[in-house]
């Protein structure tokens, strides 16, 4: 059985590796296996029976991708955008993922860092500095980590210590978008039985967003670092404590226009004050409240491993983190001239606890494990929304939400995997699942004059009654599958999952405006349950110089969990659609042409539609047009949003030797994403066209283990223009649909050179 401490030695598919690392295997040209631990023990991508994409460090470096945003250009069917600093995240796997501003919802894709669940996946935003690898798990996971997730999860493994030799690496990245990155890890043998590794990086960069109200660009600053410490006392037991540290401050961020709202354009025209374009992709906006944004995470981590024979082992992964995320000053949001104004913070801590007995002989391997986690979530609210008064006053509404929540997960879950014979294997697990959530959660509006956190607020909470509410959620899943070896190099597979999302409380309000009563009625959201389908074939080549697989899947969601605009206060409410259906297929392939030459490429094709969803809210040209009735649309059988039915990359990688202290290397990726619709009401307006990005990356190193480094690269060479985030702006007159748009662009065409040294 694997040890978690223990790292095998693992190679990305697509990567070419030299002769001396076994490119030739008895004088013929051969792929590497990969080897890869998504199942808790080691296994070939062959052995899995499931769509498992993997990233190592080396195919890292090659396409210098050194930030967490960055890795949808690499993996087909994950769709991943945010904001230069993660904020409100978007992240999909196979269509189906987070909802980005409400936390209330959890995530369906778990992010994990050592097998511990992030307990927000914006604290995965930062610098990849010391990874090992990462894994991309397609479809529900909830017999394999101790947190399950419903549609995916990605798996980040960090360096561990090194007992036998110390070693170290420093790099400094510059390019021509303002960036300017410094990275650097020194690896320390303490005895022959405890080590230390550690690693820090500082990162600023621009978006290129340049605010014509004050005439600043904006600017991201990133700073952090990981500690590890190992320590081996026998050959039977590790001990591992880890700290992740993680600060990350935006200044006059913003957004550009797409659509102006009407209460924008009106104020526009009292100030007399001509307003730039509406181009998203012109790197200018206008902005009197520019946000600054300053988050930090923290991980304290024990992981411990004892091999309690030849048949059992033990292990035991504790961690406790902190994130953390203010907005300094008053957020002018997607609006111009802060017409909603916010000053948010929101504070979690989360304790995490899982035990795995792994046991492995003969025929069968199994893992059984207990999992528990205790949250608490704060989140103060203070927001003055200009777009709408309090009828018969000339005040604006002056809005606090304050959220204290405590949410407890459990989980008991095993997983087998057992040889019928030599060619054919059955995976089994069952899971049960507890989430029980309690606490206060109020939106209370009244007549005001926020400004700042002392502001008055006409009306206090106190004049109604805010109950604390309590419920749980639980549910058994599992999963079961066959995987069979036709021949030696080929093998079909075929699987169901399924995944469950505990449910949660919306806010509960006060305001007239809502129902005509002084409190409005409780409001809270079902649990949402995930069904998936997969069947696949993978191969090699006799020669081991082609590697392929293939998949195709049905996933089904009920009572599918979907954010949708508050009317009035700043953030979103939660409905249950009643159903979505995520389908599709994928395929990649990994060929050795030569001894220089790799070609690898991959496809993904994903029909993500709303199955029923009868009470989806109209957009604004609806409304306008007079065609929504009782403000909703059926949205049943309409494609989902935030969905490029169509992904595929291919690439090409050229090494060789310059001389006999010299090797070198260059390439050549390009990625397609098809259109896709930005709204959740399917607002045409927020459709973005399907584009291609052309990156390329060219090396020079010293030849062997050690040396100097130099990496030119380029992203987005042709400088293609596409959006990746669409925002509500929250800047018009909501009863007749004059709202506008706001957009994050995709990073432009970025020059760089990293210049590195390792020993």
């Amino acid at each position: 059985m694997i040890n978690i401490l223990k790292q095998p030695k693992l190679f990305a598919a697509g990567m070419l590796l030299p002769c001396s690392m076994g490119a030739f295997a008895g004088g013929s040209l051969a792929l590497e296996e990969v080897v890869v631990t998504a199942q808790k023990r080691e296994q070939t991508l062959q052995d899995i029976p499931g769509s498992v994409a993997v990233l190592d460090e080396a195919r890292l470096q090659q396409s210098a991708t050194t930030e967490f945003s960055d890795l949808s250009s690499l993996t087909p069917g994950l769709n991943l955008a945010a904001a230069s600093d993660g904020f409100a995240p978007l992240i999909r796997i196979r269509g189906v993922g987070n909802n980005r501003l409400t936390p209330s919802i959890r995530p369906s894709v778990g992010i994990f860092i050592d097998d511990i669940p992030l307990t927000r996946p914006e604290a995965a935003f930062n610098n990849l500095t010391d990874i090992r690898s990462i894994e991309v798990l397609k479809g529900p996971q909830s017999t394999l980590f101790g947190k399950g997730v419903s549609s995916g999860a990605i798996n980040i493994h960090t360096k561990n210590p090194d007992m036998l030799e110390r070693s170290g690496f420093a790099e400094t990245s510059i390019a021509d978008s303002g960036l300017r990155e410094y990275r650097g890890g020194l690896n320390i043998p303490l005895t022959d039985k405890l080590a230390a590794r550690g690693s820090v990086y500082q990162t600023t960069k621009s978006e290129q967003l340049t605010n014509l109200f004050n005439g600043e660009d904006d600017e991201t600053n990133t700073q952090g670092g990981r500690l590890r410490v190992l320590w081996e006392p026998v050959d039977e037991l590790s001990v591992r404590v880890g700290y992740d540290k993680h600060d990350l401050q935006t200044t006059n961020s913003g957004v550009d226009a797409l659509v102006y709202g009407g209460l924008t354009l009106d104020k526009a025209a009292e100030k007399g004050l001509l307003l730039p374009d509406a181009n998203p992709f012109d790197g200018k906006n206008y902005q009197e409240l520019a946000t600054d944004r300053d988050s930090d995470s923290e991980i304290f981590s024990l992981a411990v491993h004892w091999d309690i024979d030849d048949n059992w082992s033990f292990d035991s992964i504790s961690a406790q983190q902190k994130w953390q995320a203010v907005v300094d000053e008053p957020a002018g949001g997607t609006s111009p001239f802060g017409i909603v104004t916010a000053i948010p913070s929101q504070d979690i801590d989360t304790f995490s606890q899982e035990f795995r007995f792994l046991y492995d002989r003969d025929k069968l391997s199994s893992m059984m494990g207990i999992f528990y986690a205790d949250s608490d979530r704060a989140a103060h609210i203070q927001v003055l929304n200009t777009a709408l008064v309090i009828p018969g006053d000339d005040l604006a509404l002056a809005i606090l939400v304050e959220q204290d929540e405590r949410s407890r997960d459990y989980g008991l879950f095993m997983h087998n995997i057992y040889a019928f014979t030599d060619a054919t294997e059955i995976t089994f697990g069952l899971r049960y699942n507890k989430t029980q959530t309690e606490g206060v959660n109020y939106q209370y509006t009244g007549a005001g004059y926020f400004v700042d956190q002392h502001s008055p607020l006409v009306g206090t909470p106190s004049s109604w009654e805010i109950p604390s509410r309590r419920d749980s959620w639980k549910k058994v899943t599992g999963t079961l599958k066959v995987n069979h070896f036709v021949t030696e190099d080929i093998s079909v597979y075929a699987g169901l999952g399924t995944g469950f999302k505990a449910g949660g409380f919306d806010a509960v309000k006060n305001a007239a405006l809502y129902n005509g009563s002084e409190t409005a009625p409780l409001s809270s959201f079902e649990a949402e349950t995930a069904t998936s389908w997969e069947i696949g074939v993978k191969g090699n080549s006799r020669d081991s110089s082609l590697r392929w697989a293939a998949s195709a899947f049905y996933q089904l969601y009920d009572d599918y969990q979907v954010e949708v605009p508050d009317p009035v206060g700043p953030g979103n409410d939660v409905n249950n659609a009643g159903e979505v259906v995520s389908q599709g297929f994928e395929a990649e392939v990994t060929w050795l042409l030569s001894e220089q030459l790799l070609i690898d490429g991959s496809l993904s094709y994903i029909d993500s539609r709303w199955g029923e969803y009868g009470n989806a809210p109209c957009h604004g040209l609806q409304i306008q047009a007079a065609t929504c009735v009782d403000g909703v649309q059926d949205l049943s059988g309409k494609r989902r949003n935030g969905t490029s039915p169509w992904t595929a990359n291919l690439g090409a990688s050229w090494t060789d030797s310059y001389s006999d202290e010299l090797d070198w290397f260059a390439r050549l990726d390009l990625v397609f994403r098809d259109d896709f619709i930005g709204a959740t009401d399917l607002d045409p307006r927020t459709k973005q066209s399907s584009y291609t990005l052309v990156n390329a990356t060219a090396g020079l190193m010293a030849s062997g283990d050690g040396g100097w480094e130099i990496k030119l690269w380029a992203k987005n060479l042709t400088d293609e223009k596409y959006i990746a985030l669409f925002s509500n702006a929250r800047d018009g007159y909501q009863p007749n649909g004059t709202w506008g748009w706001g957009v994050n662009s995709g990073a432009r065409r970025t020059l760089g050179a990293t210049l590195g040294y390792t020993f």
